[in-house]
């Protein structure tokens, strides 16, 4: 039986002021420790649901709550895999995407759209922004972390740079 965790969509309580490394992060900044996980995500209570998931599974880490957030949070610790709600306050998702991809330090990282966003054409368009997974809500637990686990391994074969052949 497929546990599903129900993400809801639309807008929330107040997001966390400052996300930090959890698990593992230390004192120092970069780097965060193998296997780190940035999730994106503007609900407080999907926040908590993902990044109790991940913590659970043994990753490491980073929350941010808007696009800007994200890719500062990305640009200081270069996680393994990003976890990016599409639907966000201040930038779509897509364009935080699009700004990954364009960026020389962050574009090898595996994006992972996670959102409520679940037409045939939402998915084309996250996709051509530079998703590697698209994962609609609510979404199925063992199957995230099956994507999670299958992109943060393949990053750690070619820690140095990222995705080989991206």
């Amino acid at each position: 039986m497929s546990r599903r965790l129900s993400l809801v969509s639309g807008e929330g309580a107040s997001p966390p002021a400052a996300p930090e490394p959890r698990r593992g992060g230390g004192e120092g900044k970069p780097p965060l420790h193998t296997r780190s996980v940035l999730i994106v995500e503007d609900n407080p209570f999907n926040l908590k649901l993902l990044d109790d998931l991940l913590q659970a599974a043994g990753y490491t880490t980073l929350t941010a709550t808007d696009g800007e957030q994200a890719l500062d949070q990305a640009m200081q610790f270069i996680p393994n895999v990003i976890l990016l709600d599409i639907g966000l306050p201040d930038m779509s998702g897509v364009d935080v995407a699009r700004a990954i991809r364009n960026s020389d330090r962050l574009h090898k990282i595996p994006l992972i759209a996670v959102t409520a966003y679940a037409t045939p054409e939402d998915e084309a368009v996250i996709r051509l922004a530079g998703c590697d997974e698209y994962v609609a809500k609510p979404i199925s637990a063992p199957e995230l972390l099956k994507l999670v686990r299958r992109h943060a391994n393949f990053r750690l074969v070619g820690q140095e740079g990222g995705r080989e052949g991206s």
